[in-house]
């Protein structure tokens, strides 16, 4: 059992996601930086679609009522272990009544601790994960509190108490953003397209979990588009009439009317979850190929680690 003891706003329970509902109308939520999740839950032996906690806003402190193997990936909160530091891309043992306490990013947006035998709530739509919006999943379909309690797997096989930490190095947060041109790339004007991914846009505070909205230079299409309604998917970037992209993140709507101009690349998205207001960015133009390249280097990267932690702490799939 792990016990909620602070907790900021919109810090919640998370997985993989409900990727297999969208022809429902059902968002696809879950974490909005899976390659962190993913590491997380390498490094205390879970499987990977394991349930984590997703931390948006400190303070969150909690405390455990077992021994534990515990893992902090993503942002840097700045985290203690019962008032000693603990850093991502660490395991390190937790033992009952001990206090784990975050507070805020020092750079990024979101932290993910992972818990050895995973984040145990009622699967909805076959997804344990936080959908904010239509308030299901994760810990009754809102943000965790003070005086939660949370549910935990079966501990793994039994490990030596003083068994060394074991860390993975984490990719470096990275703002440039590459895209491949979408449907109505073309309707924009030549300086609209140019204006796309030569300016640095900026996030705005009204940006959450549904998108990030951007503040620029106006883009302009070469003439009025009327369009019907579309589907749409994470990193997918609207632009809407005031000119200013909106990128779409996990708990965005599943059709939309606004034209797509671009799509952020597959081994992207996750950067986009670390970006808060106030970060500036730049996007990269690049073509299919290159996209399917990217997007094969980040999954043998995640592939390397979970082969180099297998012997130490994963169970075998």
């Amino acid at each position: 059992m792990l016990n909620i003891l602070k907790a900021g706003f919109f810090n919640t329970v998370q997985d993989f996601g409900r990727a297999h509902y969208k022809h429902f109308g059902v968002s696809l939520t879950g974490a909005l930086d899976k390659p962190a999740m993913t590491i997380a839950n390498q490094l205390v032996g879970n499987l990977n679609s394991a349930a984590v906690i997703e931390v948006s806003l400190g303070p969150l402190e909690m405390a455990f009522n077992d021994h534990r193997k515990v893992a902090l990936t993503g942002a840097d909160f700045n985290a203690t272990l019962d008032n000693r530091p603990v850093y991502p891309g660490w395991m390190f043992h937790v033992k009952p009544s001990q206090k784990l306490r975050l507070t805020h990013a020092k750079l990024g947006a979101r932290a993910y601790i992972a818990i050895e035998g995973g984040i145990q709530v009622k699967a909805i739509m076959q997804s344990m994960a936080t959908d904010l919006n239509s308030g299901i999943g994760g810990h009754h379909g809102r943000s965790l509190q003070q005086g939660d309690s949370l549910s935990l797997g079966q501990q793994h096989q039994a490990e030596p108490l003083n068994k060394p930490p074991v860390a993975v190095i984490l990719p470096k947060i990275d703002k440039r953003i590459r895209i491949i041109a979408g449907p109505n790339f073309t309707n924009l004007t030549a300086q609209s397209q140019q204006a796309l991914i030569e300016q640095t846009w900026q996030v705005t505070p009204s940006s959450n979990r549904m998108g990030l909205r951007l503040e620029g230079q106006a883009l302009q299409f070469k003439e009025s588009l009327e369009m019907y309604s579309h589907g749409v998917i994470p990193g997918t970037i609207q632009l809407p009439p005031s000119g200013l992209p909106i990128v779409l993140l996990a708990d965005a709507q599943t059709t939309g009317g606004y034209p797509r101009v671009a799509q952020v690349i597959q081994a992207d998205i996750h950067k986009l979850a670390q970006l808060r207001a106030g970060d500036k960015f730049t996007l990269q133009l690049i073509n299919i190929d290159k996209a399917n390249k990217a997007n094969a280097k980040l999954k043998a990267y995640l592939n390397q680690i979970e082969t180099g932690l297998a012997p130490k702490t994963r169970q075998i799939k």
